[in-house]
């Protein structure tokens, strides 16, 4: 999922580009990206096939994705970026933030810093309804994937999205602590998606 705002204008461009592709597409959502996938899937006719990368879900029904929406607004609006992506980034190991902080991109995740504000709003929206109710149009061929060793709240998220959705399942590829191998991953991603057999048979009944 590119970086753009459940937010209106996150939700239109992917239906724009769904109807590049001639109204059908199937979709890849990394971490919370996957979290905007299953929104635009919820609201978009034309989804056929969802992959999805370590959800970061809080609990159904919590209240941590409000909270955390509110204080990344907050910073958004008084303009710190670098304590806008700090905060996103709590609860992942510190060390990223620092090698972020101080690698030669850090320029580039300053300008995209506002931008985790339409992460945080569907966060916050996963935890707004049942998820059944929430994904209730989502019909479609849904995989979850996961590192061989990922942490534990990512697992249970997963366990969340598989048990809310009517065709949905979970995959391991080899990765650790919300990372992933390339090659493993490309692997599994193009594996999903042209899967046939019961698969092809949820794809018809959209």
């Amino acid at each position: 999922m590119d970086r753009r705002s459940r937010s209106p204008g996150e939700i239109a461009a992917i239906r724009v580009l769904v109807e590049m592709c001639g109204g059908r597409a199937s979709l890849y959502g990394s971490s919370s990206g996957g979290a905007i996938a299953l929104a635009a899937a919820a609201e978009i006719p034309g989804v056929k096939r969802l992959v999805l990368w370590e959800v970061p879900l809080g609990d159904e029904g919590g209240s941590d994705g409000a909270e955390f929406l509110a204080e990344i607004r907050d910073r958004v609006a008084a303009g710190d970026r670098e304590d806008t992506l700090r905060r996103f980034m709590d609860g992942m190991p510190p060390e990223w933030f620092e090698a972020m902080r101080n690698g030669p991109q850090w320029p580039l995740y300053e300008r995209m810093a506002p931008t985790v504000q339409a992460d945080a709003e569907v966060l916050a929206w996963a935890q707004s309804a049942p998820r059944k109710e929430l994904w209730a149009r989502i019909t479609v061929p849904t995989v979850v994937l996961l590192g061989t060793t990922a942490f534990p709240f990512l697992r249970d998220a997963a366990d969340s999205i598989v048990a809310s959705l009517t065709h949905a399942e979970q995959a391991e590829v080899p990765g650790a602590d919300h990372g992933w191998q390339p090659a493993g991953m490309a692997d599994s991603v193009a594996a999903h998606l042209t899967r046939t057999g019961e698969w092809d048979l949820a794809d018809s009944s959209d």
